[in-house]
Formats: C-alpha cells, structure tokens, sequence
C-alpha cells in the first residue's frame, strides 16, 4: 500500500532535511499549551511559539542555521532568533548509524523504515476507520473465529507434538510474517483516523523475528484516548487474516490452516506482554501517563542496584517500576537465548556446542559493564574533604 507514501531521508549525509517534515503541530493539550514535536523531541509550547513552528513547518526552508534564524526574525529579535534557531536544529540531532542500530538491538526492536506516509494520506482515511460498523463487525469476525476454532481445536496434532514437514514451518512463518504487517498497517489507519500522520513504516527485526511496523509516535500530539485507540487499532485488523484462514480450516480441514489461526491468537496473547515494547507496553505507557516508561523503570532499577537502601525508601510506585524494569531485561534476554537456541537446533552438532558461548560472552560483557558504570556512578557521588559531592 503505497500510494501517498513518499521516502525520506533519516539523516544529514546529503542536504538538511527540510522544517516541514520536522515539524509537526498536535492538539491544545492544556489551556494555552500546544503539543509540538521537532525532530525526535515532543513537548508543549505557547500560542506565539506555536505560530513560529507553524510558520516554519509551511514553509521550503531547509534545517539550515542562518536560514532559519532569518525566517524567525520576522517575529523575534535577531539574537533571539538566532538562539530559537539553535535550539531547533539540537533537535535534529541524528545518531550515529551504529549508535542507533545498537540502542535498537537492546531495545529488541531494530527498524527498517520503507515508506513514509503523506498528510494527504493520513486526511484520506480522517473519522472513516473507527465507525460504528467497522467497531462491530471486527467483533463479529473474532466472535465467528473462535466458534471455528473451539469446535475444530481437537483435530490437530497435539499441540505441535508432531513434528511437521519443513515447509508447514516455513508457511506458518511466511503467514505470520505478513500478518505482523496487516496488524502495523492497522495501527496506521487508526491513527489516521484521529488525524495522527504515522511517520515511518517498514520492516522490523523483532528480537530475531522479521515484523512488519509502523512509527505512531506523532500520537503524543494527540490525546491519550486517541493514544490508546492507535495502540489497539492492529488487532483490529489482524482479526481479518484470522477470519479469513478459520473459514479455510472449516471448508478444507487442513492442519495448516489451524496451526495458522492458533498462531494467530498467540500472537494476540504475546503482544499484549508489557515486557517488551508491545502494543500492551504501549497501552500500559498510554493508561500510566508516563511517556519513558521503560527508561524510567531501568533508572529504577539501576538505582536499587546502586544503592537498595535508598531504593527501599522510595514511593511504592516507583520501587514497581524497578520490579518492571527487571521483569523486561529478563524477558528480553530470555526471549534471544529462545530465538537463538532454536536457530542453533538446525547448525551441526559440532557448532552446537561452541555457540552457547557467544550468549555467555554477552550476557558476562553487559554484567560486567554495568558494574564498572555502578561504580563509577558510586564514587562520583562520594563526597570529597570539603564535604562535596564529586
């Protein structure tokens, strides 16, 4: 689905990109307070800085210093535009290829952005996606599903038990795979549907696993209902794939087909694990208010490691953010040495006993380098002769 779709740049290695696809205007979030993003930053701004950004997103101007800081001064003082100008373009600071691609490997989430949805396309599908019609007749779909599933779920092997021809695994993969891109897509379209403009979509490596994707984050311009909506637009539309194999299961009694549709419901389950960033981490971030929740539940925890004593006087809140926090490392360190082990199931026996060795290597490396930081981070807070804090 690529009309109205356009690819963009992700970096500076050509031109500066241009204000208007670096700046977004979102909904009045507080009385006198817009929500804003500029680059990969979201915030509020008053009405008169609002005007500026809006100014500057309609304009052909480039991310270019002086540029910029004479557009700005049409409203502002030289030296406050100049400054205004700065402190835009900090935002459009880019990461470093290796920088980003390793953030994302520990995030468990590494993206390979493929297009990049226009406004026209996003205003095509405003208030057409969430009707009354289309809200019931997804129930209808799940409801109709699971009738076909419950009554046929007996005559399949048991639970996988048998070992089944490799091409049943490549399919199954293959139909979960495109199923991943139904479900993103449906996240698109629900945010289109609030007027949220989806910034990227593509192509993930979801701890190991090829998945489709797409980059919602403009919703923080929106409202939290509309947040929340987005975060469940895609089992809106992956209840279609299910619905469409629970009928070819019921018509051809294939395996294939109900394998298809258990994997599917799995897939329901497994993404509803805040551990991750799923679309339940995300519904969780949505009902909790609290944009960094992952960031904030690993500064927890990295403080009761530091310091438990402290830890154990802080809000109960903030000490369940810890346990959260210990919860998603261990899920996600797990969840690789899972993919990883059955990757290595298929390598020849002799390989198979050298391999363990790369996760051990790994998992001693981050152990060993959070220590040293921990430390680091104990004596810069020992205070000095003059009673000073280092």
């Amino acid at each position: 689905m690529t009309d109205g779709m356009l690819p963009e740049r992700n970096d500076f290695s050509s031109r500066p990109p241009a204000w208007s696809r670096e700046i977004d205007i979102g909904e009045e979030v507080a009385a006198g307070q817009v929500a804003v993003r500029v680059g990969e930053r979201f915030f509020t701004v008053g009405t008169t800085l609002k005007d500026i950004l809006q100014d500057l997103k309609g304009s052909d101007l480039r991310a270019e210093v002086g540029a910029t800081a004479t557009r700005l001064s049409v409203r502002l003082s030289v030296s406050q535009a100049q400054q205004l100008a700065a402190q835009l373009l900090s935002y459009l600071a880019r990461e470093s290829g290796p920088r980003r691609l390793w953030r994302q490997i520990q995030r468990g989430f590494v993206k390979i952005p493929l297009v990049y949805p226009t406004q026209d396309w996003t205003d095509r599908w405003r208030g057409r996606v969430l009707t009354p019609f289309t809200v019931a007749g997804s129930v209808l779909l799940l409801v109709l599903s699971m009738v076909v599933i419950v009554s046929r779920i007996n005559t399949l092997p048991v639970a996988m038990g048998q070992t089944l021809p490799w091409t049943s695994y490549l399919t199954l993969w293959s139909l979960f795979t495109l199923t991943t891109v139904v479900h993103e897509l449906g996240h698109a379209l629900v945010a289109a549907h609030f007027g949220i403009r989806t910034r990227s979509m593509g192509i993930a490596i979801f701890v190991l696993q090829p998945a489709g994707y797409a980059d919602v984050s403009n919703g923080w311009l929106s409202s939290s209902r509309a947040r929340l909506y987005t975060a469940l637009g895609g089992f809106m539309a992956q209840v279609v794939p299910l619905f469409i194999f629970s009928l070819a299961w019921a018509a051809t009694h294939q395996s294939i087909f109900g394998y298809y549709c258990v994997t599917n419901l799995g897939f329901f389950a497994i993404n509803m694990i805040p551990l991750l960033r799923t679309d339940g981490y995300w519904v969780l971030v949505n009902l909790l208010n609290e944009p960094a929740l992952m960031q904030s539940c690993l500064q927890e925890l990295h403080g009761a490691v530091r310091d438990p004593l402290q830890f154990a006087q802080r809000p109960g809140r903030r000490q369940l953010y810890a346990v959260l926090g210990l919860a998603s490392l261990m899920y996600t360190v797990g969840t690789y040495l899972l993919g990883a082990g059955y990757l290595l199931s298929y390598l020849p026996a002799r390989v198979q006993l050298l391999a363990p060795l790369v996760p051990v290597t790994g998992l001693l490396y981050f152990a060993v380098r959070w220590g040293i930081r921990a430390a680091r981070s104990r004596q810069r807070q020992r205070p000095n002769a003059l009673g000073e804090a280092v």
